[in-house]
């Protein structure tokens, strides 16, 4: 299992510049890096990316998920640095413990839908309808109602896990640490095993317009 912390693609892909810090730790993993990652997962590993972390995983393996707030406006949208409530199937393993609707730390956070293609779970998601927030600030709650905040993905004979939180972040709250846990103790015979539960959620219904596919298809890699 692997576990990448809450970082853009750029500073995972190219790391810190030459001169910037101590020699051992310039540069990022690079595109062998980024081989080795998604060889890694094909075998039957595991990765688990923690918030924004989850786009590069998404980028670079082609995975068959969207974040459908990435071409939106700050004006519109924005979500940081908040305490927000969440709807959690706890029957899957990554979320074993938790309650079912959890109090969980975003910031910046991607939030997901599925495409064509998706093999996998989802295991948190947004309610379809207000506000989500307890806590701190949040704009534009209506691009977030009803869509995925944390998914299982096949990959291969592997597993990726996308979580659009931060549930490693200062204890706060504290009971959030178990998804982290849980994700580190998830494997491929775990996940062979693992029970579904195809009607905790479904995809909202899009318009063009709203998903960003008038020309594009929303994943333009901001």
């Amino acid at each position: 299992m692997i576990v990448i912390a809450d970082m853009g693609g750029g500073q995972i892909l190219n790391g810190f510049a030459k001169g910037s810090v101590p020699p051992r730790y310039e540069g990022g993993i690079g595109g062998r890096g980024v081989r080795e990652l998604d060889a890694f997962v094909r075998a039957g590993g595991t990765l688990v990316t923690l918030n924004n972390a989850s786009m590069f995983a998404i980028q670079q393996f082609h995975l068959p998920v969207r974040n459908v707030t990435t071409d939106l406006e700050s004006a519109d949208y924005f979500m940081s640095g908040s305490i927000v409530e969440m709807e959690v199937d706890p029957s899957h393993p990554v979320m074993s413990g938790m309650p079912e609707r959890a109090k969980v730390v975003v910031e910046r956070s991607p939030v997901f839908t599925t495409e064509e293609g998706f093999e996998g779970a989802v295991l948190a998601k947004y309610s379809g309808e207000g506000s989500p927030l307890l806590s701190g600030y949040l704009l534009g709650e209506e691009h977030l109602q009803g869509y995925a905040a944390a998914l299982d993905v096949a990959h291969g004979d592997g597993r990726v896990v996308l979580l659009g939180m931060r549930p490693q972040w200062r204890g706060q709250p504290f009971g959030n640490f178990r998804i982290l846990f849980n994700a580190a103790m998830y494997s491929r015979g775990m996940a062979t095993v693992a029970p579904t539960n195809p009607d905790f959620w479904e995809a909202p219904e899009e318009d063009e317009e709203e998903d960003g596919r008038d020309g594009n298809d929303g994943r333009n890699g901001n």
